[in-house]
């Protein structure tokens, strides 16, 4: 009788290897965690902000490469293929793009516009941080450096 107690003893728990293969993949699930917990952190420390000037400077580049006209001051006056006037200036900390009112950089301090040679280069200032991008080149050429230029070739 005792031989049969023992032959239907029930089986319950766990042997030693599973027991230390399932804490293998425990201890393997752990270690890959730290590394990506280290990115996460990495990327929450990252400034936003430069990387929303670039795409807005992008953005005003796009849409001054088919300016019929552009001027530069304080804001940036365009002309389109429509012969439709637009202004693109800081309004209470965004530079926007009127009439229509489209905002194309959000957190902005300071805006300026200002041309070097033949090129449009827009500056933005954020928490004293100073940004400078060349949004546009100026191709339009005067009639006075058409004719300087006629000249060289007469030579």
């Amino acid at each position: 009788m005792e031989w049969q107690q023992f032959v239907h003893n029930d089986k319950r728990g766990f042997t030693l290897i599973e027991v230390l293969f399932s804490l293998s993949i425990c201890l393997l699930i752990i270690l890959n965690t730290v590394p990506i917990l280290k990115v996460i952190t990495v990327k929450d420390n990252l400034e936003i902000t430069t990387s929303s000037f670039s795409l807005g400077a992008n953005q005003i580049s796009k849409i001054l490469f088919t300016a019929k006209d552009i001027q530069v001051s304080d804001s940036l006056i365009y002309t389109n293929e429509d012969d439709e006037q637009f202004t693109i200036s800081l309004d209470n900390g965004r530079v926007v793009k009127e009439p229509g009112f489209d905002i194309l950089i959000h957190n902005v301090d300071e805006l300026s516009f200002y041309q070097n040679d033949r090129n449009i280069y827009m500056e933005l200032n954020r928490d004293d941080n100073n940004y400078t991008y060349l949004i546009a080149c100026d191709y339009q050429i005067s009639e006075e450096e058409n004719e300087t230029s006629a000249e060289i070739e007469e030579n």
